[in-house]
């Protein structure tokens, strides 16, 4: 409970600093149900707010409140200090926008919550008699029916703030608009594997993609490549959510895969973790990192979260809201979806991998308002569907046998198989695309030494001269 005290406050101390340049974020408080936790002094400072809102149009100031409570009939002289150190507070408390609507999720939540236990609690006495609420008697059956009703339709209302809904019939024009905008911002997110992006036209918000292969064929390093594309090429922004690799590691993959583009070559990754870097390999080091913090308002951030072990479904959309809220999530990437924690104890591992899909589909398909979001996650094959891939040269959906949900739920399935005869090309092929055509096959050139998976035959990447402009 302490958490959500915390929530109430910075919500209306975010609203008393900003309410006056986004009126967006008085009306969501003042038109939710999140003012019921509000008790004691604090309803009181909120209703004083809300009330000199509605007759003024305006968010109270400090001298404005302490005359309103210096010249209160019901205030105690006693309490009058308590009321204006409280405000002053919530004035100064250190809160930023950005944080606001993750919070008042969060709180809406919680509220919901309560109003589902106490529309429980009710049923179940009906169901036992009769209950008078204010003016209405429940009784039976009939009663327990009408209150669920009642109840439920209270907390559809209560989120339907986020659930986005309407009669298509008359949405004629937001259709038109988004379709301009569509054409505008080019919301389509380009993987930087050319053969997969002119099949699928890259990842669109709201899919799911599914990276399939065996244990070290490159499943990691592909998602790596993928996101440092999206952040330092495109220039958006990346959520990487990572269980099955330690943080350290991504963030070494990433800068070495960095370091390629930026001086023409990477930095070897055994090397580097051994600590056995010599100068020049330790040089480039120094240089990408110096690019990368330099120009890190030119590039798309590359946020990487490691997950607790015993995180679910519900930590990932906790983690998408709250980064959310510091920056727009273009792509996010979950290193992997298998190795989250079930939020329901099933009767087979497969049963609880689909739920597990599903719930993830829900959660990037209602992202942001409704926006959505593309996420990317490797899928780990087991050994025999990798020795048949072996012969047949293809991975075929059985691949996926694991769970049923796997091959239903995701948009674009891709799979990946190191040649035999190669020791730096991968096979893949493209064996579902939603909206697109299926790819029989396609090759990437790998280095896994240094982090790099790329196009094959590999398209040029013109390095950054590392000494441009210096001494000029």
């Amino acid at each position: 409970m302490k958490k959500y005290e915390n929530y109430v406050c910075d919500v209306f101390a975010c609203v008393l600093q900003h309410g006056s340049e986004n009126i967006n974020l008085i009306l969501q408080l003042i038109n939710s149900d999140v003012n019921q936790l509000y008790s004691g002094i604090w309803r009181d400072i909120y209703q004083i707010f809300v009330k000199y809102f509605r007759l003024t149009g305006k968010i109270i100031g400090q001298e404005e409140f302490v005359d309103t409570i210096n010249n209160s009939s019901t205030i105690a002289d006693s309490k009058r200090k308590k009321y204006i150190l409280l405000f002053d507070n919530l004035k100064n408390r250190p809160v930023k926008e950005g944080i606001f609507k993750f919070y008042m999720e969060q709180l809406i939540d919680f509220v919901s919550h309560q109003k589902c236990q106490k529309m429980l609690s009710n049923a179940q006495q009906i169901s036992r008699g009769r209950l008078k609420i204010g003016r209405k008697t429940y009784q039976g059956y009939p009663g327990v029916r009408k209150i669920l009703f009642e109840k439920i339709h209270d907390i559809d209302r209560l989120v339907a703030e986020y659930s986005p809904e309407g009669d298509v019939n008359r949405e004629a024009d937001e259709v038109l608009n988004e379709y301009e905008n569509l054409k505008e911002k080019n919301n389509n997110i380009p993987t930087g594997f050319s053969e997969i992006d002119k099949c699928t036209g890259g990842l669109y918000p709201g899919e799911l993609w599914l990276w399939v292969g065996y244990t070290a064929e490159g499943k990691t390093f592909s998602c790596i490549n993928i996101g440092h594309h999206v952040a330092y090429v495109q220039k958006k922004n990346v959520l990487f959510l990572t269980s099955e690799t330690v943080r350290s590691v991504v963030r070494r993959r990433l800068i070495s895969r960095h370091a390629r583009q930026f001086a023409g070559n990477g930095i070897n990754l055994t090397h580097w973790k051994k600590g056995e870097l010599t100068k020049e390999p330790h040089e480039v080091l120094q240089q990408t990192l110096k690019d990368m913090e330099d120009r890190s308002k030119e590039y798309g951030a590359f946020h990487i979260l490691q997950l607790p072990a015993n995180a679910d479904t519900d930590f990932v959309a906790a983690a998408l809201t709250r980064c959310q809220a510091l920056f727009n999530v273009d792509l996010c990437i979950l290193d992997s979806i298998h190795l989250l924690k079930p939020k329901k104890t099933r009767q087979s591992s497969y049963a609880e991998f689909d739920d597990m899909l599903i719930e993830i589909n829900k959660i990037i398909v209602s992202h942001n308002d409704g926006r959505g979001v593309p996420l990317i996650s490797p899928w780990h094959t087991n050994r025999a569907a990798w020795e048949k891939a072996k012969e047949n040269g293809v991975y075929s959906k059985s691949a996926l046998a694991r769970s049923g949900e796997a091959e239903r739920c995701a948009d674009v399935i891709v799979t990946i198989l190191r040649e035999d005869g190669f020791n730096d090309q991968l096979r893949g092929s493209i064996i579902k695309s939603r909206d697109g055509e299926e790819l029989q096959e396609f090759y990437l050139k790998y280095d896994f030494s240094q982090g790099y998976i790329g196009d094959s035959p590999v398209v040029n990447e013109e390095p950054i001269d590392l000494f441009a402009g210096l001494g000029n």
